[in-house]
């Protein structure tokens, strides 16, 4: 699991987005566009909870400052499977939340 504390990479001096492509390096192909994509979109906070080939499984902070559980298309960049990050059962949408502006 990798957390992007996009506020470190402020103190530090570095951009967010090259902060989250650099920590998403060992993500495997398609990690460091994926961060960048969500960053550039607005998402903070972002952890990559899994890989499994072009696609991944997100916990990140959406532009509302809501916590979000989501899969993102590491070709595509869309963004799937939205639901309210945090216990099982806890008031999910069933994915029904699409957060696709390109």
């Amino acid at each position: 699991m990798i957390r992007i504390a996009l506020v470190a990479a402020m103190v530090v001096g570095l951009a967010p987005a090259a902060f989250a492509q650099a920590a998403a390096s060992s993500m495997g192909p398609g990690s460091e566009a994926v961060l960048s994509t969500l960053v550039s979109r607005g998402f903070f906070g972002i952890e990559l909870l899994e890989a499994r080939g072009d696609r991944f499984l997100v916990e990140a902070n959406g532009p509302r400052g809501a916590r979000l559980r989501f899969t993102v298309d590491g070709r595509t960049g869309w963004i799937s499977n939205v639901d309210p990050a945090g216990p099982l059962g806890a008031g999910g949408n069933g994915g029904a939340v699409k957060l696709n502006a390109m």
